[in-house]
């Protein structure tokens, strides 16, 4: 049975298309780890031991997302409880929520997650 994401709706729509708006959600993307950068770097720390670099590549499947005019469903693992909240809190004050969305939670919510047909999974 297929079931699209309710994440793909804009996308279909055609409203994450415009080259202008996908620049903002990219300018967006990089103040809310400007502004945030010590905050995730800790969060990664306290999860997983990341060294502060790494803090700076974990989102590069997003960055793709983006710059693609995609929609986007982000899953931290659940063995990164203080990144995932940080993430979802942070998100939405900067990029559109309609179309970028960070959904917690752990084997249970993940295995509901994967009803939804998805045209790609990182």
């Amino acid at each position: 049975m297929y079931t699209p994401s309710p994440r793909s709706l804009p996308f279909r729509k055609g409203l994450t298309r415009p080259i202008e708006l996908r620049k903002h959600q990219l300018l967006q993307l990089a103040r809310m780890m400007q502004d945030n950068g010590d905050a995730f770097a800790e969060s990664l720390a306290k999860d997983l031991g990341k060294p502060r670099i790494e803090t700076y590549f974990s989102e590069i499947p997003l960055l793709g997302a983006i710059a693609a005019g995609c929609c986007a469903g982000i899953k931290p693992s659940e063995l990164a409880p203080h990144y995932a909240e940080l993430l979802a809190d942070l998100l939405p004050k900067y990029l559109d929520s309609n179309d970028y969305r960070v959904m917690t939670g752990a084997v249970a919510e993940s295995t509901k997650l994967l009803e939804f047909q998805c045209q790609f999974d990182f």
